[in-house]
């Protein structure tokens, strides 16, 4: 923030970022092309004001952490992203970005483990969806205490038929119809092939 000689709060607007973002056109020519549209004069602030204004997050720096987010969504989602990156992203603080991970096709045996143990729901579910996962780690996912995640994994035609078979015994009426359901899914098709 800057202040005008005549004590009017100069506020600088992120708009290139916004144009930059909706245009698709090189951050540098965003700023170029929307200059004369960057400053906007404010009323006169007291410094109690001011100094109210400062402590506080700007809301560019808010979006900008919103971006961050999707940036990591979007590596985590990728099959191309580094073992280096998918590791430093399994302790992401974003359950979505983990949960984007564990979905990830080449996901790392190490990272299963780890994101199989997650806290999040979420992030367990979607290691058990994930078509690449081990046995163990279906294993592991096939006698979690989150009756969501056995339901999940329940329905997912890729489970080892013992795992399907033990969770038509479960606790848990959904799941157990859920797992009977999947594991006649899979019979009838195997009598049509």
């Amino acid at each position: 923030m800057l202040l005008s000689s005549s004590g009017r709060l100069l506020q600088v607007i992120p708009f290139y970022h916004f144009y930059h973002v909706c245009h698709a056109v090189p951050p540098n020519w965003a700023r170029i092309c929307v200059c004369a549209t960057m400053y906007t004069l404010r009323f006169p602030l007291t410094q109690e004001a001011l100094t109210a204004l400062e402590d506080k997050q700007p809301a560019d720096d808010v979006e900008r952490s919103k971006d961050e987010v999707h940036v990591r969504l979007v590596l985590a989602g990728n099959p191309h992203t580094s073992a280096a990156a998918m590791k430093k992203l399994a302790d992401d603080p974003s359950e979505k970005v983990r949960s984007r991970l564990a979905a990830n096709a080449r996901l790392p045996e190490d990272l299963f483990h780890h994101l199989a143990k997650d806290a999040s729901e979420e992030v367990r579910i979607s290691v058990g969806e994930n078509p690449n996962a081990p046995d163990k780690i279906l294993e592991l996912l096939a006698k979690d205490s989150s009756e969501d995640v056995r339901l999940a994994i329940s329905a997912n035609s890729q489970l080892p038929a013992h795992l399907l078979k033990a969770l038509t015994e479960d606790d848990n009426m959904y799941v157990a119809s859920s797992a009977k359901k999947t594991l006649a899914a899979i019979a009838e098709k195997n009598q049509a092939n």
